[in-house]
């Protein structure tokens, strides 16, 4: 059951000539059936093939740098990108790259690679770098033009007021200044300048009229503080320096600075203009380089080109090079062993040798491969984020699409936002996949999770229904156990489904709900603790490892059962019995920790008789020590301890014997020659 285990692989040697290396492996790579493994020793000294294939990996480093800042590039300059392409769409847009008509000879994968390097990525790269270095100058000449015509303009506007006044008394000498300070800092600096002029300081603040925009879209209020102080070399000093800590631009007013508004205008005009250019054309060039054109492909195209190049350049360096030739080994499913063995004797190049070898404990472990369909993929992506099942190990995602589904209702129990949920994943049922995904729209993104969020909506409607929750409103869809004055009917009653509404009105409601929730949240952890032994029970007597079994998976089933599976009892007990209001049941967190305070007595508290009590924990928990009646700790305490030191006992003393084996005189004579097994012939 390929859905429960990962595949069963076989491992295969590859080995083939020099001369046609990229061309071997670009073909083995479109199988989809081969995992290389790793058997070139790093230690040793690196050869002249080695050395070359390091070199090869990081040129395709900085080819992903500069396709990394192109991308970003236009996504600052907000360049709309194209749909994306198939996988046979990119190969055919880079076979007609390949095959334009000012070429005479057809390019070979390496000279390819070579023209697309700095034809495409490396040459273009300064390019851009350059143009943009230009427009930032130009936007940051704008923005400090901006600046000083607004900060002109409103102190012209002010200042000027003064000139018109004519006093008989001669005035006392003063100095207009203006900075230009971000929005969230002008009252910081005024506080700063009344301080540090002891009072004697006139300041007016005048917000920007329009933001200054940057380069990436990002929006700066500015605001213009106009300074009147008396003239002093001191204090012209201290106003300076206080200004320029915070803001960027700051100038003294005169008279010539009034009359050269409209310079300074005129100037901001014709640096807009050549900022508009340029921009234009680093648009038009990057544009062509993302979204491609008439003489070459995009950069999606190129980039899936370097990646698959810089693959192929990883799975050579991970092979032996000697006498031209390269040899590797290389995992593939038995199920696909058929296939890639015909399809290399019909449509491969030639010179290429595919032996069957055998495994041997030296060898590095398999690769886990599991396949999987469409409903169990999301599933599998949560396991595989917290760690990939190893080889042959069973594969918690089919276990997964339930308790996933179902821990998410407990936790977004409502039967009307479970709806909506469900409804969503049952238009993405009934829409056609492809179309949503190439619309570039947001719910496409999600068309992919169609079933995983079907089965979401599913368990949240589910657990809402428990709960009795619609958008957080109690639901009365049966008859209610109590009457109006919230007293209880004599008859016995139980709702018929889920919690009453009743108490929605009760005031301890919150006590009784999380009390509630709390309990069954204790029983799914329980069960999924014990799912996830289960399991590891299974991996031991499917690999045939005693060690494993006997030394982990027992004692971790009885330290499990002696301690929460005695505390699950004692809540399901505490449910499906009818207590009495005269004598009500004992607090079961104080029964659990009794079990360890009043370890050899006899329990102070009981929630069933001593008769029953005692069969239960001899039935389910220790039949050793009579004359104890907490026997659920002496399995715990037991199993802790076997747990601890059984492992670690047996491994020390196999390795032990392992290496008395090893060191046999003429032992490693006996050991059989690797099994070597043609299977494909050399065309």
């Amino acid at each position: 059951m390929s859905f429960l285990r990962s595949e069963q692989m076989g491992l295969y040697k590859v080995i083939f000539d020099d001369n046609d290396k990229l061309e071997v492996m670009e073909y083995l790579g479109s199988l989809d059936a081969l995992n290389f493994v790793e058997v070139n020793s790093r230690a040793m000294a690196k050869s002249k093939a080695e050395l070359l294939l390091i070199a090869t990996l990081a040129r395709c480093d900085k080819c992903e740098k500069a396709a990394f800042y192109f991308h970003k590039t236009a996504v600052d300059l907000g360049i709309n990108f194209a749909p994306p392409l198939s996988y046979d769409s990119i190969n055919e847009e880079i076979d007609n790259y390949n095959r334009q008509k000012d070429r005479t000879v057809r390019f070979g994968c390496d000279q390819l690679f070579e023209h697309i390097e700095h034809e495409l990525f490396l040459d273009p790269e300064k390019t851009i770098q350059e143009d943009m270095k230009q427009l930032e100058a130009f936007h940051s000449k704008e923005v400090e033009l901006k600046l000083e015509c607004a900060a002109r303009e409103a102190a012209t506007k002010l200042f000027s007021l003064e000139e018109e006044k004519k006093e008989a008394v001669q005035p006392i000498q003063t100095v207009k200044a203006v900075a230009v300070v971000n929005r969230d800092v002008a009252i910081l600096l005024e506080k700063l300048l009344f301080r540090a002029m002891k009072g004697n300081v006139f300041v007016v603040s005048r917000e920007l009229p329009e933001p200054i925009e940057t380069l990436e879209g990002k929006k700066e209020y500015k605001q213009i503080l106009l300074i009147l102080f008396n003239k002093g070399q001191y204090a012209e000093e201290r106003i300076q320096k206080a200004c320029l800590s915070y803001s960027s631009l700051y100038f003294i007013f005169t008279v010539d600075i009034a009359r050269d508004l409209e310079v300074k205008r005129r100037e901001l005009n014709d640096v807009s203009r050549i900022k508009a250019a340029t921009k234009e054309m680093i648009v038009q060039k990057l544009g062509d380089i993302v979204n491609g054109s008439e003489r070459q492909p995009r950069l999606e195209s190129t980039r899936f080109f370097v990646q698959k190049y810089q693959t192929i350049n990883i799975n050579l360096a991970k092979m032996v090079v000697s006498n031209k030739l390269y040899e590797g080994l290389c995992w593939c499913s038995d199920k696909d062993k058929e296939r890639v063995i015909t399809e290399i004797k019909a449509k491969g190049p030639k010179g290429i040798h595919f032996l069957s070898m055998q495994v041997r404990p030296s060898y590095p472990p398999p690769p886990t491969q599991i396949r999987n369909n469409e409903f169990l993929n999301p599933f599998q992506q949560i396991v595989n984020t917290y760690g990939t099942p190893a080889y042959q190990e069973v594969n918690p995602a089919l276990f997964t699409t339930i308790t996933f589904p179902f821990m998410f209702g407990i936790m977004f129990g409502d039967i009307a936002h479970g709806l909506i949920v469900f409804f969503v994943g049952l238009y993405l049922l009934f829409t056609n996949k492809n179309s949503l995904l190439k619309s570039g729209s947001v719910i496409g993104h999600f068309a992919s999770y169609r079933y995983l969020l079907l089965i979401l909506g599913f368990f949240s409607i589910y657990c809402g229904l428990i709960y009795n929750e619609v958008a957080s409103i109690p639901l009365p869809l049966f008859r209610t156990c109590y009457t109006h004055d919230k007293k209880k009917v004599e008859h016995p009653c139980t709702y018929s489904v889920g919690i009453d509404p009743v108490w929605s009105a009760a005031s301890n409601e919150l006590i009784f709900v999380n009390s509630y929730k709390m309990k069954f949240a204790t029983l799914i952890a329980f069960t999924h603790m014990m799912l996830g032994t289960v399991l590891k029970g299974f991996n031991a007597v499917h690999f045939r490892d005693p060690t494993i079994f006997f030394c982990e998976f027992i004692p971790e089933v009885l330290f499990t059962l002696a301690i929460l599976g005695y505390l699950c009892f004692l809540i399901v007990y505490k449910w499906i019995v009818s207590w009495p209001v005269s004598s009500p049941p004992p607090s079961i967190l104080t029964m659990v920790f009794n079990v360890f305070l009043e370890a050899g007595q006899k329990p102070s508290l009981e929630m069933f008789g001593i008769s029953a009590q005692y069969i239960i924990n001899l039935v389910m928990l220790s039949t050793s020590l009579l004359h104890t009646y907490n026997y659920n700790i002496v399995v715990a305490i037991t199993a802790l301890l076997w747990l601890l030191l059984a492992k670690p006992i047996t491994v020390v003393c196999t390795t032990k014997e392992e290496l008395a084996i090893e060191h046999r005189p003429g032992q490693a004579q006996n050991q059989p020659p690797e099994k070597i097994e043609e299977v494909s012939y050399m065309k």
